[in-house]
């Protein structure tokens, strides 16, 4: 039994990076294997297929390399791991956050679900009550920026379900379910980026296609 424990660490110990942050940084991670090891610590948020942290600045050893930085201050939505029992039929609110802009803002939204075993929900994201995007699947993956104006701004997670069924990441020890759902704000955005590129959908298709390039950073330079 103790075997097969050191083998576990060695193998973490060997295939960790370092990640160096000079000042504080939002952090998502791209986690196709499990476990995810932060400074040695299994963080439960890794059984998604991306997650989100806030990291101060210093250095730290990381299982993965395969993730992204921002400037910002994060807000998590609360509730924040506790169980959601689903109701045949009825929109059940996961979890919610705010954000109180004086000025035009544009807000990152980050959603993840982690996949559900031979589930198909209904997934919804709401801004102040309003759907702005809807998903049928057994996961929720999502990142969006929005166009927020001053004011009270409410972001939430809502789902569907055909019979009961329970988010309960409390199960199995705390790693067989879970989700995430955090917001940070960026204050304006560079001229050099055109009218149209401010529509939602533009925004939503650059985000795309960067995120599967070499160029993320590149996009990262016009957000101040």
């Amino acid at each position: 039994m103790i075997l097969p424990i050191i083998l576990f660490y060695f193998i973490n110990l060997v295939t960790s990076f370092e990640l160096h942050i000079e000042n504080p940084k939002i952090a998502i991670f791209n986690n196709d294997k499990s476990p995810f090891l932060l400074n040695g610590n299994h963080y439960r948020e890794s059984i998604n297929n991306k997650f989100i942290l806030s990291l101060n600045a210093g250095r730290y050893n990381v299982s993965n390399i395969d993730y992204k930085l921002y400037d910002g201050i994060l807000s998590y939505g609360k509730p924040y791991n506790k169980n959601i029992l689903l109701k045949p039929n009825i929109t059940t609110e996961i979890s919610r956050v705010y954000s109180y802009n004086i000025e035009n803002q544009y807000i990152y939204i980050f959603a993840n679900i982690a996949r559900l075993s031979k589930k198909i929900l209904k997934f919804s994201i709401y801004h102040n009550d309003k759907i702005i995007n809807m998903f049928i699947d057994n996961k929720l993956d999502y990142l969006k920026i929005i166009k927020a104006e001053p004011g009270l701004n409410i972001i939430s997670i809502k789902a569907i379900s055909d019979e009961y069924y329970c988010i309960c990441p409390t199960l199995d020890k705390g790693y067989t379910h879970n989700y995430q759902l955090a917001i940070w704000n960026k204050t304006s955005i560079n001229n050099d980026i055109s009218s149209s590129v401010l529509n939602n959908n533009v925004i939503d298709s650059i985000i795309v296609s960067l995120n599967n390039s070499n160029y993320m950073n590149y996009f990262e330079g016009f957000i101040k």
